[in-house]
């Protein structure tokens, strides 16, 4: 689909996502780093973010700044932000539920604890170090509230 369909964009953060990602789908799709999309390369065009950004306001600024026609966020529960902020607890009962690898998941509920872990993390940054992935940049920069919870 995603390969047929010059629309969508797959983005990543990180740079290890965007490896990732590449050495998976190969060249015939499109998978672009953030930090170096052009406004116009993704305007009015459907976005496949790979992964949240581990800050909301961050995020938000680069979705509103691209203007794309539609966002879709593809997680997977062995994400860090969901690890570091309550997704442990949430694996057991999806296999409880007798919920496949392959199934997905969609609920306000979890969009909602995916922002507020993205407002507490950013409510304790000090200063943004780089990062290469998600857990890398989580270990880097909020490891004091990881502690706490």
């Amino acid at each position: 689909m995603l390969a047929s369909n010059p629309d969508w964009v797959l983005i990543a953060w990180f740079p290890d996502t965007l490896k990732e990602a590449l050495s998976a789908l190969g060249d015939s799709v499109n998978v672009e780093l953030a930090r170096t999309v052009t406004d116009s390369s993704v305007q009015g065009k459907s976005i496949l973010m790979l992964e949240h950004f581990p800050t909301f306001s961050k995020e938000q600024d680069w979705i509103t700044h691209a203007n794309p026609k539609e966002v879709v966020f593809l997680n997977t529960l062995e994400d860090a932000i969901f690890l570091y902020f309550g997704g442990k607890k949430l694996l057991p009962l999806l296999e409880k539920l007798g919920m496949g690898e392959e199934e997905s998941l969609e609920h306000r509920t979890i969009s909602a604890s995916i922002r507020r872990a993205q407002e507490k993390i950013e409510e304790s940054l000090v200063v943004e170090r780089s990062a290469s992935s998600q857990e890398d940049w989580i270990r880097k920069n909020a490891s004091a509230i990881m502690t706490n919870d």
